[in-house]
Order: C-alpha cells, then structure tokens, then sequence
C-alpha cells in the first residue's frame, strides 16, 4: 500500500505558495483551483480549506457585483423591498438548511457585515454605486459597519431591524437599499459550507433541474480546467468528435480560428454548439507533444450517455470495465444494458469506474446500488427537515447482479457517486481502489425566492455511510490506496484487474 504524501511537505514553488500569491493578487478563480487541487490530496486539511473557501467566497461576490443585470435590478428595490430581500433569504435558509448549529442569527448578520464591507474593497462595486463619495465618507461608513459587531440579534426580527438602519445608513452614501439588503444576505447565506449560496437570476436559470438525457446537437465531447489548460475531459461514444480521432486530454487550443480562455471552459462549451449539419474548426494539442492538429468537425444531435463500457482481456480471461461519468435520469438502465452486454462473455468480475464522478442526481445512484445489493441492504442514510429526504434507503432488488466487484474512486469521487461506493464497501459487496474521495456527504436544493430576483442553492440534507459515518470533508477511505502517478493514469485500472483475478474475489459475490 502507497500513501500519499502530507501537504506540509509541498516545496517552495508549490501549488500553495502559487495559490496564496493568487489571493493577494486578486485572482480568485485561479486561486479557488489550486486549492482545490490541494484539498484533493488532503480533505481533513483546516487551513487548505478555509482558504478555499475564503477565495470560493470572494470569486462569487465578484461575479455577484460584476452582474450588471442584478445590479441594475436591486438598484430598483425600495427601502421595504430590500428589507424583504434580507428577510426571505434569512427565512429561507432557517427552514431548509440541514445544520441548525449554523443557523444563530447572530452570526449569520455579522457575515453580511464582512460580506458588506469586503464589497466595499472591490472597485466595480465602487465605481457603479459610490464613484461621487469622498475618501473621508466612505472611510466614515466603513468605520460604522465595524461598530455593529457589538450588536446581538437573538432573533430574525432584530436583525431585520438592524438591516434597515444599515439600508438608510447606506443610502445617504448613495448606495441603493436593495444593493446593501443583498451583500448582507448574501454574506449569510455564503457562509453556511461551500456548496450554499445566493443565485442570480441568472445563474438560478442554470440551476434548475433540466433533463440531461435530451439530444445536444454539438460535436460529443466535454471539456474540463486541468492544470490551467482547457482539454478534452470526455469524448462520446459514436459521436462526431469519435468519429474524427479526438481523444481524451487533447489541449484545445482555438475553436473556429479564435483562443481559447482556458479559465472559461463554460464559453468555450457554447461555441461547440450550434445547428445540425453545419462544421466547427478545433485546434488541438496532444497529451505529450508540441505540434498542433485540427479538425473539421460536423455537429450533429448527440444523446449525452452517462456511461462507457468495455470488455478487457484477452483469450477467455476478461474483465468487464463500466465508467459512469455522471448520475442522471437515465443512468442505471444505462448500467443495466451495460451490464447484460458484457455478460454475454465469461467475466472474471466487474471493474465500476467512479473516478472523476462528480455525483449528479442521488436515485440514479440508489438505484445503480440496488443492482449489486442484497434485499434490505441499507445504502445510505439522509438526515434533514424536509420529510422526504430524512430516510434510511434500502435495497429491494432480488436478483442482484452476482459478479465480484471492484470500485475505481480518486479525490474528485462525489456526492452521489461516494453514496454508491460507500455502499458498497460498508456491505463488503466490493474492493475500492485509488485514492480517498471528495467528502461531499451532501445534497443541495434549488429554492426560487418570491418577490425578488433570485434565489438559493442551500445543502438541505447529509448523508451518513450505512454504518453511519458521515463523510462531509474527509471522504471514503479505498481498501486498496494507489498512489496517483503522473503519466501512468491505468495504475488504479491494472491494480483492479489483478483483484478481480485473484481468488479471494469469490469470496465476494
């Protein structure tokens, strides 16, 4: 067994010194990425992830204040309104939010107070609402937030009340009462975790629950943020982009003859896109070379597939490979036609591939379980206040799929697909191998606000393991640790292989 090296031992130019050098600099979303990266390494590291989210905090604040379209609508609030603002989203997070630890009104009002304040150090926000306020009368209002860090909220009512004296305080500055009402909602609701958070309007349209396994009509590939550098993350299966040779971990360099940004993999996505029939232009490097290659590629409707398959081996001896990329809708009968397709060969076992997971909806996930587990297994254990979802949820599948298994997980193994290798590994149904997953022992729910533009995306239940061991911030621990090793990304893949021929594996079905 490796272990993996302990982040105190990251040298002088390392991804943290970089990180640290991003934060100072302003560059939020770089930073949020290396940090990111390190935590990978490291969940259980508390100062790794205060950082992170310190930056996460600052990265949606700015994106937040450089949102001209919300901007321009809270500068249209009443002082009333704003009042409604701050109230709905306090109220909101007190009736869904799965911690009441972190729910003392207290605490949530001082963090719209640094949330406030820390606006008041970022020059869009400047510029837009107090570019004709002198240096004296701005230091005067920053030096009056300080002094409401004396002050108690027992309750949702008294700090309302505060939040008007703020809301007038900031008007006479010239700050419109929906833009003060916000920051100060706004620093509630972002520092419940990581993953709470206000949504803009439009962010809240991305949000939504939509039906992932709908036909795109783009070109079938996916594209992720590696090292800095925008690459091909995924290639679908009997896809334009397949059918051309594009493969996983190409570098995109242009699309139709243009740079690519690689911090902006989302506006990169859209410009694959576009009508049926009509060509677009990739510039692409190959992993390990220099040289770049193009291709003309012609976008057709792609049916977005959350699994790949494949038998390996050779002579008899095969090994059945099922990745799942995703939980969607559609993901388990995937896993099912997936399963009975190999199962028309001898199989030694079955290698279920989670690495790069990063959940996705939970019943796909429940249901991808029940596949291999016996009747009554319990499977995963949610705790919350809404009803639906504070449940033991078991197996009811007669006929489980009996061939031993072997789970691939690394540190980017989430939510819904560390529900499924938990599982697994608590009912001693399989071996996991590869590194400690994300620790995303979670589910976030998308709450549309009334009345005002919005809304939130909160963490309204927690997942225990079935022997109830919570995995938020530390992950599960594989019974096989493989080191990551640069260049050789099959190491996880060859050690599950040798398992699944071993043959204590019976002893597994």
């Amino acid at each position: 067994m490796v272990l993996l090296l302990p982040i105190c031992r990251v040298h002088a130019d390392s991804p943290r010194q970089q990180a640290q050098a991003l934060e100072k600099q302003g560059r939020w979303f770089e930073a949020c990425c290396l940090y990111d990266e390190l935590l990978s390494k490291d969940r259980n590291h508390s100062e790794l992830r205060e950082a992170y989210r310190r930056c996460l905090r600052h990265f949606r604040q700015q994106r937040r204040l450089e949102d001209p379209m919300l901007q321009s609508q809270l500068a249209r609030l009443t002082a009333a309104e704003a009042g409604d603002l701050y109230d709905q989203v306090l109220g909101t997070v007190s009736r869904y939010y799965v911690d009441r630890d972190r729910l003392d009104p207290t605490e949530l009002f001082h963090q719209g107070i640094r949330e406030l304040r820390a606006s008041l150090e970022k020059k869009p926000f400047l510029q837009r609402h107090l570019g004709r306020v002198s240096e004296a009368d701005l230091s005067a209002f920053r030096a009056s937030l300080e002094q409401w860090f004396e002050e108690k909220a027992p309750d949702r009512l008294i700090a309302r009340g505060f939040v008007r004296r703020i809301i007038v305080a900031g008007s006479h500055q010239g700050l419109p009462p929906g833009v003060v009402a916000l920051e100060l909602a706004c620093g509630a609701a972002n520092s419940l975790d990581e993953y709470s958070l206000y949504l803009a309007p439009a962010r809240l349209a991305l949000a939504q629950p939509s039906d992932k396994t709908k036909k795109i009509v783009g070109i079938g590939l996916e594209l992720a943020l590696t090292g800095q550098k925008l690459e091909i993350s995924r290639v679908y299966r009997k896809s334009p982009a397949e059918a051309v040779g594009l493969l996983k971990g190409y570098r995109i360099v242009r699309i139709a003859g243009q740079e690519v940004d690689p911090l902006a993999p989302d506006v990169a996505a859209e410009k694959l896109l576009g009508q049926p029939g009509t060509f677009v232009e990739l510039e692409v490097i190959p992993r390990g070379q220099m040289m770049p290659l193009t291709f003309t590629v012609e976008r057709q409707a792609v049916a977005p597939a959350s699994v790949d398959f494949e038998r390996r081996g050779d002579n008899g001896d095969y090994v059945g490979y099922v990745q799942i990329h995703t939980f969607q809708e559609s993901t388990a009968q995937e896993v099912r036609e997936a399963l009975a397709s190999l199962q028309n060969y001898p199989l030694r076992g079955v290698v279920l591939d989670l690495r790069g997971n990063p959940g996705g909806v939970l019943k796909p996930a429940l249901d991808v379980a029940e596949l291999f587990l016996s009747p009554e297994a319990v499977i995963i254990i949610t705790t919350s206040h809404i009803p639906k979802l504070n449940k033991t949820w078991r197996s009811r599948n007669a006929s489980p799929c009996p061939l031993p298994l072997v789970v691939l997980v690394d540190g980017e193994t989430a939510s819904s697909a560390e529900v499924l290798a938990g599982a697994l590994k608590d009912n001693q149904r399989a071996l996991l191998v590869g590194q400690p997953t994300y620790g995303k022992g979670s589910i976030q729910g998308v709450i549309p606000l009334e009345q005002v533009p919005g809304g939130l995306r909160l963490t309204v239940a927690k997942f225990t393991t079935p022997s109830r061991v919570p995995f938020s911030g530390r992950g599960i621990v594989p019974t096989h640790l493989i080191r990551e090793i640069e260049g050789d990304p099959d190491a996880a893949l060859r050690e599950a292989e040798r398992l699944l021929r071993h043959p204590m594996m019976m002893d597994m079905q």
